[in-house]
């Protein structure tokens, strides 16, 4: 994938109400994340170029 293309991931097994992070910040507020969707389990978001570390804490 040539540098500066978006790229899209999914991630699954993280319930809907539970929050989920990139570093210390909120998915939705995080820098070159845009969050496409949630269905069946997964969570779908568009990634810019760089590093990233989702995260979420179950219970």
């Amino acid at each position: 994938m040539p540098v500066g293309d978006p790229f899209q991931q999914e991630a699954g097994g993280v319930p809907a109400d539970l929050p989920v992070h990139e570093g210390r910040t909120p998915l939705a507020r995080a820098e070159g994340v845009r969050f496409i969707g949630y269905a069946d389990g997964v969570y779908a978001c568009r990634l810019a170029s760089g590093r990233y570390r989702l995260t979420a804490r179950l219970r």
